[in-house]
């Protein structure tokens, strides 16, 4: 079908056009601007395939690992997949990076950045797991930070498969739930770094102000999320709903961490608010702003440039607190 014969539905502003990256705009116009808006239609389980499609020829780099091993574990059956990268086993075992799918608690899955957590699992010469915790609206929070902050899985996983030796480190990598749990976990597994990729942080905001204009997630896809997950408004500041609620003494605790923001997306205040706030707390912390582009930046390694710097920016940080 020829361009002119499909419908508009996600044109990008003409106010914002100059501020995107013109690799971004070139693929929202081939693509996103014919996806009808998620926050359009009554909410069905389909959804989390079709939401998946227009992204995928963006990010389509899947990297060759030497294995790749599912477990269900625990009393939810949560399903966990581990990727192992190429190379000699390293006598304390191979570092572990615990990865949470974006997708607003209700769209993704265990397929969802299959291109990054193999980059991350060569990349930093890890094992990557990747958590398939159960979605909304079928599961209301705080069912996803229960299947996060749970552990058991983890533990039998990581004690079973790959270290004999006992636990390696640990990081996490992503949104909301990844810094909800870098709050809350506790030893037996060391956490040694925290990395958030354009992550959800604040869930008390009902008024966005910042980049509203912006591709890809509107103030409206934000909420519509957020309502589907989160239904009763009096949970939106709990700390493990929004980790910036937190108590100083817990988020004082939190590791090393990189917060990676997209420049034109409404999640990059509270993210960037967060950072600084960590910061105060004697937390080190490192921000990187990708200029231009939206909350869907890390998912077009195939198309943007900056995409490809976040994932190796993000890969190079991950492999020196493993490896240094």
């Amino acid at each position: 079908m020829a361009s002119s014969d499909r419908t508009i539905h996600q044109p990008i502003e003409p106010s914002v056009l100059p501020l995107m990256d013109p690799q971004y705009v070139a693929f929202h116009n081939e693509h996103v601007i014919y996806m009808p808006k998620t926050e359009d239609a009554p909410y069905s389980p389909s959804l989390r395939i079709a939401s998946s499609k227009g992204l995928m020829s963006g990010s389509s780099h899947i990297r060759k690992v030497a294995k790749t091993q599912e477990f269900v574990i625990g009393r939810e059956n949560i399903t966990v997949r581990a990727s192992t990268p190429l190379g000699e086993v390293p006598e304390a075992g191979w570092p572990v990076l615990l990865w949470f799918h974006g997708g607003g608690w209700v769209l993704g899955g265990i397929n969802s950045g299959n291109h990054l957590c193999t980059a991350m699992t060569q990349d930093a010469k890890c094992v990557t797991i990747t958590v398939d915790y159960r979605l909304a609206p079928e599961h209301l929070w705080p069912a996803a930070v229960d299947d996060a902050v749970g552990g058991s899985w983890a533990k039998a996983a990581l004690n079973s498969t790959w270290t004999p030796l006992g636990l390696p480190p640990a990081a996490f990598l992503r949104g909301n739930l990844s810094a909800v749990l870098c709050t809350k976990l506790s030893p037996p597994i060391k956490i040694c770094f925290q990395m958030l990729t354009t992550p959800a942080i604040d869930s008390s905001i009902k008024e966005y102000t910042v980049n509203t204009n912006a591709p890809w997630l509107s103030p409206g896809r934000m909420l519509w999320y957020r309502r589907l997950y989160l239904p009763n408004e009096s949970d939106w500041t709990h700390p493990d709903a929004s980790p910036n609620y937190a108590p100083d003494e817990e988020l004082a605790r939190v590791p090393k961490s990189f917060i990676a923001v997209a420049g034109q997306e409404i999640l990059a205040p509270e993210a960037l608010q967060y950072a600084e706030k960590l910061k105060r707390l004697g937390v080190e912390v490192e921000t990187w702003v990708v200029e231009g582009a939206t909350h869907s930046v890390v998912n077009l390694e195939d198309v943007m440039d900056s995409a490809k710097d976040l994932i190796r920016r993000e890969g190079e940080a991950l492999n020196k607190v493993f490896h240094s």
